[in-house]
């Protein structure tokens, strides 16, 4: 059943986004109500279904409006299928309509790149207004292209359902099950957890370090040039978050929640169950035994701005 829930909503955001038309990506704040209603879910689990269809790279989540709890605005995000001709057909459209509307309001006459390099430094300035949220989406769809065309290996359809088949497990939406059978005779007598941390290594490209993607992320994050904000709206709080545990950088993420620049409620509490999981496999991943410490000190300063924060 949730496979057919997660195909079904997969197929709307693709005819919505072949629609190429100022309402081909769905929002959020309206999109998540309609599909809940419209097939009899909670707005929650479609929520973990886009998750799963964005961490098997089957959509992109985009930043469309983000949040400001001083004005009560919340963020609204955006769903686009990782199809490399309706991205391009999409960013053509909203090219053009962000060179008409900015030519309009400021009566200048520039090309789609003026005018990125004119918002860009200012892009704040224009949140949740009909200027913004086309300037968000002709950045965003340009920034997809080039990232599926660079790692176009991850875009593939094989590549796609391996990981669907992973994030559906991980989400206990059942479609990673029937991997589960072929290793029965010794899995069936080990418990559920200790089951699926013998499974998870043999699964290729299963983990964040084995991939392209994760090596242009730290690229990415080492450059000067790409703020914070921007990466997490290319690749995910969640891949993020994950890449930087793997590679055993408490110290550094621990540093990102101080500076408040990981400051929802929502991610603090993503990295807070993430660490917890990395605290209960530390028995059977020895090269963990040595940041124990670190864990458990994250965890702790994690714990100490949910508190504060007020953030969703």
């Amino acid at each position: 059943m949730s496979e057919a829930i997660l195909n079904e909503i997969y197929e709307e955001i693709q005819k919505t986004n072949a629609l190429v038309n100022a309402k081909a990506i769905p929002h959020s704040d309206e999109f998540i109500n309609y599909v809940a209603a419209s097939i009899a879910i909670t707005p929650q689990k479609v929520k973990n279904i886009l998750n799963v269809l964005n961490d098997s790279h089957k959509i992109f989540t985009i930043e469309i409006v983000s949040e400001d709890a001083l004005r009560a605005i919340p963020r609204i995000e955006g769903y686009v299928v990782t199809e490399l001709d309706l991205i391009r057909k999409m960013k053509a459209y909203f090219q053009k309509e962000l060179v008409y509307m900015y030519n309009t309001q400021f009566n200048k006459d520039l090309m789609v790149h003026q005018v990125i390099r004119e918002l860009f430094p200012v892009i704040k300035s224009y949140n949740n207004t009909p200027l913004g949220e086309v300037a968000n989406k002709a950045i965003m769809l340009e920034e997809l292209e080039k990232l599926m065309e660079v790692n176009f290996e991850e875009f593939t359809e094989e590549w796609k359902e391996q990981q669907l088949a992973i994030a559906m497990e991980d989400a206990n939406l059942g479609k990673g099950e029937p991997s589960r059978k072929k290793g029965k005779d010794k899995a069936a007598d080990e418990p559920p957890a200790a089951a699926a941390v013998a499974e998870k290594p043999q699964v290729k490209l299963s983990r964040a370090v084995d991939t392209k993607k994760y090596r242009n992320l730290i690229s990415m994050s080492k450059s000067k040039k790409y703020p914070l904000k921007r990466i997490l709206n290319i690749y995910g709080v969640k891949f993020f978050i994950r890449t930087y545990l793997r590679r055993y950088e408490f110290s550094y993420l621990r540093q990102l929640v101080e500076d408040r620049q990981i400051n929802k409620r929502s991610d603090l509490q993503l990295l807070k169950d993430m660490l917890r999981t990395m605290k209960s496999n530390i028995d059977n991943e020895p090269n963990l035994a040595p940041y124990k410490d670190d864990i458990h000190e994250l965890e702790r300063i994690v714990s100490h701005y949910m508190y504060f924060s007020d953030r969703a």
